[in-house]
């Protein structure tokens, strides 16, 4: 019975989603383990096999998402120059009514565990990204809920602990917003770049900057054997960022 309503409560989460974009012809959840196959936990429309696709021919938004731990969006999937064999496969197959793209990691960590993917018949924009990424908390939550009710204890305890990470990203962002008077989309660009850039975890680049900040302890799962500690060179990374930042050397794309 549990484990039903958590299911409901995805799909219907899912169908709200669907709703508050009335472009979207498809979402889905995916669960990802490491290097195990993505599971695809909750599909509606054409999404299923979208999704399908892009992780038979390792190649679309949402293996850049996976990779880069960041939101990936595109105005035209079939004609996107980022993924040449997507693209080629939708062109000699298209996909009814098939435009844009998004796909949101729905944590900061190695793989997964969570992947929240969107297909619209118009190109997809920054107000629809906003949306997806109020919505995904709530996905989230409502996965951890069902893979709890299932018996996957422990899968449910990794997501929550993922949930956890997302929280010192916050604090961390709010620092950016705060020295840059940026909004949290332009502060989150900021601190993944950087990431990027210097190839350290973003979570722990989040913790470096609080730790160097000294604004008040990072937030870290309540689970010790979770805590993640910086590194000494991403100890130096978060100096060297906040002190871009502060000289306005590191500044949202559309600021420069």
């Amino acid at each position: 019975m549990a484990e039903r309503l958590g299911g409901d409560l995805l799909d219907r989460l899912l169908h709200h989603l669907l709703e508050v974009l009335p472009d979207a012809i498809g979402v889905a959840v995916s669960v990802l383990v490491a290097e195990e196959p993505p599971t695809i936990v909750s599909a509606i429309g054409s999404a299923e096999k979208l999704d399908a696709l892009q992780w038979r021919l390792a190649d679309g938004p949402l293996l850049d998402a996976r990779r880069t731990e960041q939101p990936v969006s595109s105005p035209d999937l079939a004609a996107d120059e980022r993924w040449p064999r997507l693209r080629q496969a939708l062109q000699r197959s298209p996909a009814n009514d098939l435009r844009g793209a998004i796909a949101i990691p729905g944590s900061w960590d190695d793989g997964g565990p969570v992947l929240l993917s969107v297909y619209l018949r118009s190109a997809a924009t920054r107000e629809d990204v906003a949306q997806v990424l109020r919505l995904e908390p709530l996905l989230a939550t409502a996965l951890a809920f069902v893979e709890f009710c299932s018996g996957e204890v422990l899968r449910a305890d990794q997501m929550l602990q993922m949930m956890h990470y997302r929280r010192v990203i916050e604090q961390a962002k709010g620092l950016v917003i705060g020295a840059l008077n940026c909004d949290g989309n332009e502060a989150f660009d900021a601190l993944t770049r950087a990431s990027q850039h210097f190839n350290v975890r973003l979570r722990d680049l989040a913790i470096a900057l609080i730790e160097h900040v000294g604004t008040g302890p990072a937030e870290q799962p309540e689970d010790p054997t979770a805590i993640t500690e910086p590194s000494p060179r991403t100890r130096d990374v978060g100096e060297l960022v906040w002190t871009a930042i502060l000289h306005r050397s590191i500044v949202p794309p559309d600021r420069r």
